[in-house]
């Protein structure tokens, strides 16, 4: 099953086949959420930010997410945690800064699935500190056509056989777009050991 996942998200890369959908529920949680496997830990606040929802997707709790939102602010930020770990085992030719190149790039097609004006800024490895270490991943920058003017950041790190996802929306006029990024990306509980 996951090794037919694998093939399916490879060719969804190269634009051949479509998955179908993955059931989300809503994880009920007013305190901090820890997602058991990985250690990562949601707060339920970060600074000035207050999370607004805590998603699973599937039924294994093994790819949750946490959005936030400074009150009164158009500044959403969305966190994900993922495994990548049963793609590893299951496709063991793959390394894992392979999947989570491929991953990375799945997620910029999804943004261009789901809004086909978004314009692409940059694209581009990215390193960063958080929770005292360096993290390494890749960074995309979309501009979207509206009224607004509004951008979004999607960012995605490698964690060995986890994954961390942000993306932020936000109107360009928003002050302290940098400030506000690295408070989410600092005030996350990364995957234990990672």
């Amino acid at each position: 099953m996951a090794s037919r996942l694998f093939l399916s998200c490879w060719l969804l890369l190269l634009g051949a086949v479509s998955l179908p959908a993955i059931e989300i529920s809503e994880i009920k949680n007013e305190g901090d959420y820890v997602q058991a496997e990985s250690g990562t830990v949601f707060p339920a606040k970060i600074g000035d930010f207050q999370r607004t929802d805590l998603k699973m997707y599937g039924k294994n709790p093994l790819d949750v997410s946490a959005s936030y939102r400074i009150p009164g602010t158009e500044f959403l930020a969305t966190a994900y945690s993922f495994s990548i770990a049963t793609y590893l085992k299951e496709n063991p030719s793959y390394s894992e800064a392979e999947l989570h190149k491929a991953f990375f790039e799945e997620a910029m097609r999804a943004v261009r699935i789901k809004t086909p004006d978004a314009k692409i800024l940059t694209s581009a490895p990215l390193t960063m500190q958080a929770q005292g270490q360096e993290r390494k991943g890749w960074a995309a920058v979309y501009a979207f056509p509206d009224e607004k003017t509004t951008t979004s950041q999607l960012l995605v790190f490698d964690s060995a056989t986890w994954q961390v996802k942000f993306r932020f929306t936000y109107e360009e006029a928003v002050p302290g777009v940098e400030e506000k990024i690295k408070t989410i990306v600092q005030g996350i509980g990364w995957p234990k050991g990672q």
